[in-house]
């Protein structure tokens, strides 16, 4: 959905440092890599929309890190109305530019 609507999307192990926002989707995977915790640095001082899609044990000092929370483990993601209310505190969360125009 955000690549459809022209936003860059990358889905990488390394924080980028180019970036002023950032989504983090986290699942039992990523809050037990090793890495985990140097998400820390990467989220200094950036727009950070936390997003938990399946249940695990987030890291205090990441959540607090995070300017938007999400916790979707109890959304039922196939509902498609469900689609365009998340794109919209996406969005907002990350004060990201709604265009006003179309092509």
């Amino acid at each position: 959905m955000l690549e459809a609507n022209r936003y860059n999307v990358t889905t990488i192990r390394q924080a980028p440092t180019n970036t002023s926002r950032m989504i983090l989707v986290f699942t039992p995977e990523l809050v037990n890599e090793p890495f985990c915790l140097q998400i820390l640095d990467a989220i200094e001082g950036k727009t950070v929309l936390g997003i938990k899609l399946r249940d695990c044990n987030v890291p205090e000092e990441i959540l607090n890190e995070c300017t938007s929370y999400m916790d979707l483990t109890t959304t039922d993601l196939s509902d498609l109305t469900f689609h365009n209310t998340f794109m919209f505190r996406v969005k907002k969360a990350l004060k990201l530019p709604v265009s006003i125009c179309s092509a």
